[in-house]
């Protein structure tokens, strides 16, 4: 269970708040100058923690509580400018992403954080890139790593 701040309870179980809520998207690349993609889904630029994410739109869909599907998330992004199909098209091997939750008002420390996310698949039409973003997929990784067998290991048969 994730611990939550005693301002950011009181905020959630109020009737009414005038605080923004904002997600952070980090994307993790070498095909972009300085390595990262920085995007906030608000109107304005946030600077958090000395860093600057960019205004963007965006929205963040939460997985499905099923037990049959490997937990992800979704992230549709507006195409309107066509800057990240393009590069998207650089791309040679997946970004990492990061996502987090922040309160306007306290904007250099994050409420909620996901870490080490894997772009898996990405889609995109005229309107919407749609990120779908998971975790190392750690159940159907092979086990063991390695296979032993008498022909590259003769001493152990």
């Amino acid at each position: 269970m994730r611990s939550l701040s005693t301002a950011t309870l009181a905020e959630l179980f109020a009737s009414e708040t005038p605080q923004a809520w904002l997600w952070l998207l980090s994307i993790y690349t070498p095909e972009v100058e300085g390595g990262v993609i920085r995007l906030v889904n608000n109107m304005q630029n946030v600077v958090s923690r000395g860093m600057t994410f960019t205004a963007y739109p965006f929205r963040v869909l939460l997985p499905s509580d099923s037990e049959e599907n490997q937990p992800g998330l979704q992230v549709q992004i507006d195409n309107v400018e066509l800057m990240l199909v393009s590069i998207l098209r650089q791309m040679l091997v997946p970004p990492t992403c990061v996502l987090e939750l922040i309160a306007m008002t306290r904007a250099d420390s994050p409420e909620f954080a996901v870490q080490d996310l894997v772009l898996r698949t990405v889609e995109w039409d005229a309107k919407v890139v749609t990120f779908n973003l998971t975790h190392e997929d750690v159940m159907h990784a092979k086990f063991p790593a390695h296979t032993y067998n008498p022909e590259e290991f003769p001493g152990i048969f």
